[in-house]
């Protein structure tokens, strides 16, 4: 059966979309046919098949959206009911609504659509229920309803990236957790301007799971692609930065320029000692679990205990995603099952680090030490908006 021209069906987009964040290029050619406008099939047949239709109304002339990119838009968003434009739900006018394109801050059938779009086009998406996403749905649409979507492409902020060293191994993608030094300026005049930050300051380098949230989106997305060893100059505009507010030191409206060093990507080993039942957990769920920890000694037997849950008899719990807990859990709960006994070997890195753990005068777990974990999940069933 030939593809549809315009229209992407649901199982393709869920094979594509865990890549999306982690290569560009690849998503850039799998979506440069849905430019094309007028495809056969009609909107409807794809809706039933779980997918998304996309039509150019303007074809723009500036930049051409890719994964990545800080994206503003202005939109208007309506019910999709008996094949045509129903009642607005939702709109952003000319002052526009910013987003970075790619990594799960819009609704899935804007992430992939928009993908190919070039400034100042306007295009129509029209998605399925599927497509929609949890947390995306507009007020008053029932988790049946399809949204007709015109959005107009008003300005792309995009990233500028010089590797200075190669590096080795593996590339660098989402989901994975590093070790590394970095230092950052403010970028004035085509040149570095004032220090805001360095993690030389405190010799130690700065762990950072991509994709997670936890440095800004412009040296998130830098990060992408390089590998152990190597070194990488970013230049992130406002918008992927501290946009017009700014954060102390950073002034408002800055341009920042970064120099990152990968020291290391450290890796939790873990071991399914007890199967578990039901769904495997991931990020956005509320878990409960039970946790003893210990020492590792260098031949990987479990050295002194250092903690317990059971001896407050009752579970932990947090919310995989926000990295409340140490990265090595954090990963490591990941993919468990209710009920599921699982041992996690934990690198120094992503455990106690360089100031290892201290109750008082008494030292629990020394500095770069590696640790043993035992969890055993309770429960992961709650989503978190």
């Amino acid at each position: 059966m030939e593809p549809e021209i315009c229209s992407f069906q649901l199982r393709e987009v869920i094979t594509i979309m865990p890549k999306i964040f982690a290569n560009r290029l690849l998503l850039t050619a799998l979506a440069a046919p849905i430019l094309l406008a007028g495809c056969g099939g009609g909107i409807d047949s794809v809706l039933e098949s779980d997918g998304f239709h996309v039509e150019d109304l303007t074809i723009g002339t500036g930049d051409v959206a890719a994964t990545g990119d800080h994206l503003t838009v202005s939109f208007s968003t309506c019910l999709y009911t008996d094949g045509a434009k129903g009642r607005e739900m939702d709109r952003a006018g000319d002052d526009g609504h910013g987003f970075v394109l790619g990594v799960g801050e819009v609704m899935p059938g804007w992430d992939a659509g928009l993908v190919g779009m070039a400034e100042g086009g306007v295009r129509r998406i029209v998605v399925a229920p599927s497509m929609i996403g949890r947390g995306f749905r507009p007020r008053a649409v029932s988790a049946d309803d399809a949204l007709w979507c015109e959005v107009t492409l008003l300005d792309i902020a995009r990233l500028q990236t010089t590797d200075l060293a190669p590096g080795a191994d593996e590339p660098l993608g989402a989901g994975h957790y590093v070790a590394i030094h970095y230092t950052g300026w403010h970028y004035e005049n085509g040149a570095k301007a004032t220090q805001f930050i360095s993690s030389r300051d405190d010799s130690a380098p700065v762990g950072v799971m991509l994709g997670a949230g936890m440095v800004n989106p412009g040296l998130d997305i830098g990060l992408l692609g390089m590998r152990v060893g190597g070194s990488r100059r970013v230049i992130v505009p406002p918008a992927l930065a501290y946009g017009k507010q700014g954060r102390d030191p950073v002034k408002p409206d800055a341009t920042l320029l970064y120099e990152v060093e990968v020291v290391s990507r450290p890796e939790v080993v873990a071991e399914t000692i007890r199967e578990g039942e039901g769904e495997p957990v991931g990020s956005g769920e509320r878990v409960s679990f039970h946790l003893a920890g210990w020492v590792r000694e260098p031949d990987g037997s479990k050295g002194e205990q250092f903690q317990d849950s059971r001896n407050q008899r009752q579970p932990l719990t947090v919310v995989l995603g926000a990295f409340k807990i140490q990265p090595g859990l954090e990963l490591g709960i990941r993919g468990m099952k209710s009920g599921e006994l699982r041992r996690l070997d934990v690198p120094s890195a992503m455990a106690f680090g360089a100031r290892g753990w201290h109750r008082g005068d008494r030292t629990l777990v020394p500095p770069d030490t590696d640790v043993v974990y035992e969890v055993e999940l309770q429960s992961g069933s709650v989503q978190v908006k």
